[in-house]
């Protein structure tokens, strides 16, 4: 194997480990942003359901806030009037369930026995102890949480009941949540169910309630849970529903496992459910729909091998190119030295660089003149012994010849032939310093295409960063910049510590947008002020804001280098750098423009060479 073939090889060999690295380390990152927009998912669907806790919680007591403020209910209560309570409470309760979904109404009395439930009316005298009415009782004030009924789970608020500050009684009123799920569906798209542990329930009023209902009896689908309620795609459901999913949820996991049907992409995600008392109770599953990730990886996977495949056909007629700009010289070299050996004199070398083979190339075409010449020069004194040893041999008056007469006269000594002889062996240095030339410059080559890797990897990288700010599903929301801006601070405290410098931060307005993304612009603005300090003075990095005409403008200002005037009109342009030598590959300020832009807003800078520079950014308030 030929030393061109061994170069292009052991760069093909560099570019197929390269290449193949940088795809996977591209879909390990692809993966695990899917995997956080899945996370905010669960944390968005579990916040909501928090919310709607919060919300009905609220409603409820604000109900009986109006409740015990009626004389009629107070006065029948008191009376221990059962029938004439339930006839006047009727309708009140009545109008509560269709407007507000409330299920329970309770009247309770101190010692806790049930004196009427106005939604069922010949259920009575038994004695309450929930948590809820437990808490109520011992705290004298309003309490509230989940219950796990015998059938279903139920939001409740317990208020105690007074009579001119004597207490004669409490009050409940409560509602089942099965209604969140549709208007969490509804929000989200999504499906959702509810899951209760089966040891909390009562296996024969679950059968009474699911006939009743004309469902199905799905008491034993699982050994130790039970599906409550669910919304309408049961089948999708059922694929998270499985016991090992729900034991993976009471361990504290949000996300489960994987799966395909027909309709899409999915995985399983859930939160527990705790009651009053704080015991686990339940959870709530969801199949998230993650088709849209599927779906950009595989787009992604496809354009990322097209991609590595044309960057490894341009890489690879590069290295041949390049091997042959160092190989076909020396193939030279070796050929002329060969015809050399085989006593071809008048060979010479066409190579014109001016690098090292170059040189070699003239010693190896000066040094085959200086042969030639002296191989000449050994031709012609060696036809003047020839004549004189026959003068010799044919002299029979001299049978003795004065041998040294005779070198005197050809006037060439024995030894200076043989030190000409020893040039004969010219050619073997020849291949040694062709040897030299190989040893020396291959790697060289090989650092030079490894530095090359390394900065087309990094080049990669920030476009994938400026593909991302413009495909990633933005999530709008009121910010907190004052503590955005904190944050940013934390992740460069070590660059601050570093230069010396100090940063003054103003109280900042809030304003709407992405979070990740803002926060990803004022850290590519945080950098690069921090980059561009003047190290002959103490750098200061001040972020102040103000609220104009609808819009937030915030300012980042350093006392760095500032920027050249030619400059300022193409600083956010892409691949555009003010300095090279500062590193980077100019992609910094065009995420930053393109994300604001995206949000938007503007991005604009004010700077002054030698005194600083100011960068705005203005967002909807």
């Amino acid at each position: 194997m030929n030393i061109r073939a061994k170069i292009s090889i052991g760069y093909l060999l560099i570019l197929c480990i390269v290449i193949p690295a940088f795809y996977g380390m591209t879909v390990y990152e692809h993966n695990n942003i899917r995997d956080k927009e899945v996370s905010i998912q669960v944390k968005d669907f579990k916040s909501s359901f928090g919310v709607l806790i919060e919300r009905d919680t609220k409603t409820l007591a604000a109900a009986l806030e109006v409740i015990i403020q009626d004389p009629g209910i107070k006065e029948k209560f008191m009376s221990n009037d059962r029938d004439a309570l339930y006839r006047y409470g009727e309708p009140l309760f009545k109008n509560l369930k269709e407007r507000y979904g409330i299920t329970h109404f309770y009247f309770i009395l101190p010692d806790g026995i049930c004196f009427l439930r106005l939604h069922n009316k010949d259920l009575y005298g038994d004695m309450i102890n929930r948590h809820t009415f437990l808490k109520a009782r011992e705290t004298q004030g309003i309490a509230s949480g989940i219950e796990l009924g015998k059938t279903a789970f139920a939001l409740r608020v317990v208020m105690p009941y007074y009579n001119d500050k004597k207490l004669i009684g409490y009050l409940e009123l409560g509602e089942e949540i099965d209604h969140f799920l549709g208007i969490m569906k509804e929000e989200t798209g999504d499906e959702y169910a509810i899951i209760a542990d089966k040891d909390k329930l009562d296996r024969e009023d679950w059968k009474s309630v699911r006939k009743v209902a004309g469902l199905r009896d799905n008491w034993d689908d699982n050994e130790k849970h039970l599906v409550v309620s669910q919304t309408t795609d049961v089948r999708l459901l059922a694929k998270c529903s499985d016991e090992a999913a729900i034991e993976r949820v009471e361990k504290g996991e949000n996300e489960l496992h994987k799966f395909n049907n027909e309709s899409g992409s999915y995985i399983c995600t859930g939160f527990g459910i705790n009651d009053a008392a704080g015991e686990h109770v339940g959870a709530v599953l969801s199949p998230v729909n993650i088709t849209h990730f599927t779906n950009s990886m595989r787009k992604f996977n496809n354009n990322a091998m097209i991609f590595s495949g044309i960057i490894l056909l341009i890489s690879a007629a590069g290295i041949i190119i390049f091997s042959a700009s160092i190989t076909k010289p020396l193939l030279k070299l070796e050929d002329a030295a060969i015809l050399m050996e085989k006593g071809n004199l008048e060979t010479k070398v066409d190579i014109r660089s001016n690098d090292e083979i170059g040189m070699l190339a003239k010693a190896f075409n000066s040094m085959a003149v200086k042969l030639e010449e002296t191989l000449s020069s050994l031709r012609k004194k060696n036809k003047e012994v020839e004549k004189i040893v026959y003068i010799t041999s044919h002299d029979l008056r001299s049978p003795l010849i004065n041998v040294e007469g005779y070198h005197k006269e050809i006037g060439y000594s024995l030894k200076e032939l043989q030190a000409a002889l020893k040039d004969v062996e010219l050619p073997q240095d020849v291949r040694e310093k062709i040897v030299f030339i190989i040893e020396k410059e291959i790697p060289e080559s090989v650092k030079y295409i490894d530095s090359s890797i390394v900065k087309m990897d990094s080049l990669l990288s920030g476009l994938l960063r400026l593909s991302r700010s413009g495909q990633a599903e933005l999530h709008i929301e009121k910010l907190d910049m004052n503590r955005l801006v904190s944050d940013v601070l934390d992740t460069f405290k070590f660059q601050f510590k570093e230069k010396g410098a100090a940063h003054d931060v103003e109280k900042l307005p809030s304003c709407s947008g992405d979070e990740r993304q803002i926060n990803q612009v004022f850290s590519n603005l945080m950098g690069n002020a921090l980059k561009y300090l003047d190290p002959a003075r103490p750098g200061v990095i001040k972020i102040s804001g103000y609220k104009k005409d609808g819009e937030v403008v915030y300012c980042v200002e350093d006392n760095g280098i500032g920027i050249p005037a030619e400059h300022q009109d193409r600083i956010f342009e892409i691949f555009h750098r003010v300095q090279p030598g500062k590193g980077g590959e100019g992609l910094g300020l065009s995420i930053v423009r393109k994300i604001v832009e995206r949000d938007n807003g503007k991005v604009w800078v004010e700077s002054v060479e030698g005194k600083g520079s100011r960068f705005y950014v203005s967002l909807p308030a």
